[in-house]
């Protein structure tokens, strides 16, 4: 296991704004841990989950091609 992360992190990993990742986590969308009532993220799980999932792995290098 990775380092566990908070949400800000783990947008900037996924291209996912925030309120998208809490949404996803609620609905066991996204791999994650509750820790009390805070949410982390496994960095090695949401890049294995982004392969499994195109349309995150495309809306994330769209993004990346826009900010350069």
């Amino acid at each position: 296991m990775a380092a566990l992360v908070k949400v800000d992190c783990a947008a900037k990993e996924t291209g996912l704004n925030r309120f998208t990742l809490y949404k996803m986590a609620a609905n066991n969308q996204i791999p994650c841990y509750r820790l009390g009532r805070a949410i982390r993220f496994d960095t090695d799980e949401l890049r294995r989950w982004m392969k499994k999932e195109p349309e995150v792995e495309n809306a994330t290098l769209n993004k990346d091609k826009h900010e350069r």
